[in-house]
């Protein structure tokens, strides 16, 4: 929308404000973020939720 539309908008009383769909992107952005952290996927949440050291699991021989 914010492409076709434009970066700003005229609201009914004739004003120039920035695009709603803005805030809707910025949300989606910091859900999509906060999720991010939260399973591990940044790089400061990785080393937070490192591996314990416990070898003896099926898998420790595969170096995952």
């Amino acid at each position: 929308m914010i492409a076709t539309e434009g970066d700003m908008v005229k609201n009914d009383k004739g004003d120039v404000k920035r695009h709603p769909a803005f805030q809707t992107m910025f949300q989606a952005l910091t859900e999509s973020r906060r999720l991010a952290a939260e399973l591990g996927l940044t790089p400061a949440s990785r080393n937070k939720a490192a591996p314990t050291g416990n070898d003896d699991d099926d898998l420790s021989d595969l170096d995952l």
